[in-house]
């Protein structure tokens, strides 16, 4: 038996195979769901797991940022003045673009301000 992921708005679909044991557990899950209330139930439940697995299943520049990122790039848009473009903060391949960019003039900045006697900044 197959899974299938579908996206109506891209009119895709992604075939995922399951084994025999999944094959038969999922049938008989679906045998059980009499009405909507289960069916909502179900599909409840299973959106939260399937919500955590496709984070891991995607492409590692489409994934969310790691906290420290986040903190380090809101860091580095305050210190240089810059704006935090909302994919940074979304898609960790934006961020690591973020980062390589602007990194060396906050770090420049951070030992101009030392230099001068001034106040480095702090998260």
């Amino acid at each position: 038996m197959f899974f299938m992921l579908l996206d109506v708005d891209l009119d895709m679909s992604v075939d995922i195979p399951l084994s025999e044991m999944a094959t038969s557990l999922f049938e008989a899950q679906l045998h059980r769901m009499t009405d909507n209330t289960s069916r909502d139930a179900f599909g409840r439940r299973a959106a939260a797991r399937l919500e955590s697995a496709l984070l891991e299943c995607v492409d590692w520049d489409l994934r969310p940022p790691t906290p420290a990122q986040i903190n380090y790039a809101t860091l580095i848009a305050r210190t240089v003045g810059i704006d935090l473009p909302r994919e940074v903060l979304q898609q960790r391949g934006a961020m690591h673009l973020f980062l390589a960019k602007h990194s060396g003039t906050f770090k420049n900045n951070t030992i101009q301000r030392g230099m001068n006697g001034q106040a480095t900044p702090t998260t």
